[in-house]
């Protein structure tokens, strides 16, 4: 390319960037850089300081696609104006970071003292339970001693109750076995008259509605 239409573009530009789009200012800076001409730069003094203060508060969460790129910036590097802009945003970015981990540091560590209170209080009141269970028992077992008569009279009562819940047991049991002699003499003669087999009969005794009494008048009937 002749060095006359290199410089001819160089200062078209100059005159008027807004001609060029993004990819086409960077050919022209590169080309303005080896001829050692001047280039009008791009200044985005704003967006570079938001955006610093921004990665620097995520601490470099923030993608490079996302940092602002001027034109020129390429060839010639950040204009003094965006430079500074761009520090301006680090350490505003670093500040708000630090104080955003220290708030969540502060707010953990007050969680932990929190549940390190409950957990001690927790353990107080199980001690305090267990002190006045056991006052409770030592209070219990006084008064059961100094009561000695009382305990053999409540021995003796307990004894007369064993006894009496002992013989109605045995009559339950007597009166029981009567029955079950009672139905199997009446399932055994009922085979024996309907010529069925046994455990047919005591089915039929068994999920039929007669009651004890209707047993033994069934048994007269059908035969002794």
């Amino acid at each position: 390319m002749n060095p006359m239409q290199i410089i001819s573009l160089i200062d078209e530009y100059n005159s008027d960037p807004r001609k060029f789009t993004d990819a086409e200012s960077e050919v022209v800076a590169e080309l303005a850089k080896a001829m050692n001409r001047s280039f009008k730069r791009e200044n985005k003094p704003i967006r570079k300081a938001i955006f610093e203060l921004g990665d620097m508060a995520t601490f470099g969460l923030l993608p490079d696609s996302y940092r602002p790129v001027a034109r020129g910036e390429k060839a010639f590097g950040e204009t003094d104006l965006d430079s500074i802009a761009s520090t301006i945003g680090m350490v505003g970015g670093l500040g708000a970071g630090l104080l955003g981990a220290g708030k969540a540091v502060s707010f953990g560590a007050g969680a932990l003292k929190g549940r390190a209170s409950d957990a001690l209080k927790a353990v107080r009141n199980r001690m305090s339970g267990a002190r006045t269970a056991e006052d409770s028992a030592r209070s219990i077992g006084s008064r059961i001693s100094e009561s000695g008569f009382a305990q053999g009279a409540s021995q003796m009562a307990g004894s007369l109750g064993r006894g009496a819940a002992g013989l109605g047991i045995g009559i339950g049991r007597a009166g029981a076995n009567y029955a079950r002699m009672g139905r199997f003499k009446a399932a055994s003669n009922l085979s024996k008259n309907l010529n069925i087999p046994m455990d047919v009969a005591e089915k039929y005794l068994n999920y039929s509605a007669v009651g004890g009494s209707s047993l033994l008048g069934l048994n007269y009937l059908l035969g002794d």
